[in-house]
């Protein structure tokens, strides 16, 4: 069995500077999480050496058209749940 990932990831040079982005989410954890009831949503904080994520996964037996759309619906829904998020982390640094 595999599996396919959507996710944000936090891909700066520094750990810290993921970890702050990572913690600036966690603080939208129970509406994200309710966002996405149907589904398990991942905070990786230990993603790499340096880096840390925000991910759903599910389990794929192949690339098939229903796995395709799962990806491209879960996709688009993590962007508009994250993407104000990151905005207002951004705004605020």
């Amino acid at each position: 069995m595999n599996a396919i990932q959507v996710a944000l990831h936090f891909e700066h040079p520094q750990k810290e500077e993921n970890l702050e982005l990572l913690n600036h989410f966690l603080k939208y954890e129970k509406t994200i999480r309710d966002e996405f009831s149907s589904e398990e949503i991942i905070f990786d904080d230990e993603w790499g050496k340096n880096w840390t994520q925000i991910y759903v996964e599910r389990e794929i037996s192949g690339l098939s058209d229903e796995g395709v759309e799962w990806a491209s619906g879960t996709m688009v829904k993590l962007h508009r749940i994250l993407k104000p998020i990151l905005d207002e982390y951004y705004s605020n640094s």
